[in-house]
């Protein structure tokens, strides 16, 4: 299945039963997208609802950090992390209320719910007149607190519960400073721009001499002087890019756990468990590689063990076929010694 926030009518979408955190007067529309409205049979309508509307039920509920019987069930933290990263890191005024795709596979396959793909982002990555959140000048703004900008068409909101969570705001840290010191470091991203730029000279040129548009505030209504040349808006760009990055690094939720002062308090790997609950199988993804030496496991009466393992510094896969249905915690530790935060599974056969 894939469905969005998007712009709706009543024919090609279903209302949510919940309303946005501190929003109760906004009613949320899920947009079916694949099977297309026309196409999708009556049954697949009742279950995408029902799965969707068991989601929201366990999110909104008193216990959603539960592991069992809260969120972790329904949806695929990775995939939600990274969602909320690109899209912040643009301050994309669109990527939480509309162009807001999401997808599942069936249940035997992959029973979470996933965001993307990514899309639509020609009002992105400048200040923007359009509220308060999007025309500040200094780098600053939450994009998915775009609720409070009265939109157009209403965001589901879910970032905002999910980062009540502090498991979900430490992922969500860890894993933004990773990409900070690879594919999200300044150079890497100026390096990125630079090397299209280089690569587009040539056609920038006839293509401003087709359209001359250059100086002109076109397309979405930026907030600003506008550069008069191409290499002026390269520059703008980059320099957009360097204030964002430095207010993200400032406020980005979370914490992320560290090793000691003596390994120079290098970042442990993030890590994220799935699915949860779990039954023979388990999967640990890193987000950075790690030569494992042992998974340990943890019942509630404090008993552990080992469990076997196979790891391609990446993906650990877990075996837990021996196990009894509980609640455990779960470890591992790299050649060195280190341990990663444990993290707790369910398993149910």
């Amino acid at each position: 299945y894939i469905f969005k926030a998007d712009y709706w009518d009543y024919s090609n979408s279903w209302m949510s039963n919940f309303h946005p955190i501190g929003h109760p007067d906004f009613d949320v529309h899920y947009v079916y997208d694949y099977p297309d409205f026309d196409v999708i049979t009556s049954a697949q309508k009742e279950y995408i609802k029902s799965y969707v509307n068991s989601f929201e039920s366990a999110l909104y509920s008193n216990n959603f950090t539960d592991p069992t019987f809260g969120y972790y069930p329904f949806i695929d933290n990775t995939a939600f992390i990274d969602y909320f990263l690109i899209n912040e890191l643009s301050r994309n005024n669109d990527g939480f209320k509309k162009s807001f795709f999401f997808h599942k596979d069936r249940d035997g396959i992959d029973r979470r719910i996933k965001t993307g793909p990514v899309w639509d982002f020609d009002w992105a990555w400048k200040n923007i007149d359009e509220c308060q959140i999007f025309k500040n000048t200094d780098g600053s703004g939450w994009a998915y607190m775009v609720n409070d900008c009265y939109p157009d068409n209403n965001s589901p909101g879910w970032h905002i519960r999910l980062l009540q969570d502090s498991t979900f705001a430490n992922q969500l840290r860890c894993r933004y400073l990773y990409f900070r010191t690879n594919i999200l470091s300044d150079d890497s991203l100026y390096n990125y721009v630079d090397n299209n730029a280089q690569y587009l000279w040539q056609a920038q040129q006839r293509h401003y001499q087709r359209w001359p548009i250059l100086g002109l505030n076109v397309g979405a209504p930026v907030v600003g002087p506008i550069p008069t040349t191409f290499q002026g808006e390269i520059d703008g760009f980059k320099g957009w890019i360097a204030l964002r990055l430095a207010w993200l690094d400032a406020h980005m939720p979370g914490n992320c756990y560290t090793t000691s002062a003596q390994e120079n308090a290098v970042l442990k790997p993030a890590a994220f468990l799935f699915p949860n609950p779990a039954g023979d199988i388990a999967y640990i993804e890193l987000s950075s590689p790690l030569q494992v030496a042992h998974v340990s496991i943890t019942s509630m009466s404090g008993a552990t063990d080992e469990i076997p393992f196979e790891s391609d510094g990446r993906i650990i896969t877990l075996y837990l076929d021996k196990l009894q249905d509980g609640v455990y915690f779960c470890q591992v530790l790299d050649n060195k010694g280190t341990v990663l935060h444990p993290m707790k599974l369910v398993v149910s056969h």
